[in-house]
């Protein structure tokens, strides 16, 4: 797990320490960081809670991930064209 990810999750107790962190602001920091998986893995959780922000995997910040599976399965979920 990434230090990052250690960070927001967890204390060193196993307790959150920020449980305010939606899924999509996970993904954002996730895809500033490089962290394509956990980039992905935010998105997804994001659309699996029907989160209205989930709707932000559309914007082009997101376009790096266009090559992913994932993302192109997100993105046809979403009715959400892919950004190039």
């Amino acid at each position: 797990m990434r230090v990052w990810t250690q960070t927001i999750d967890q204390t060193g107790a196993g307790e959150p320490i920020a449980p305010h962190v939606s899924p999509v602001e996970r993904a954002l920091i996730a895809l500033g960081l490089g962290e394509t998986e956990a980039a992905l893995s935010g998105l997804e959780a994001a659309y699996a809670a029907r989160l209205p922000g989930t709707l932000i995997a559309g914007d082009p910040f997101f376009s790096e991930l266009a090559g992913e599976r994932r993302y192109r399965e997100l993105m046809a979920r979403l009715q959400l064209p892919l950004q190039a």
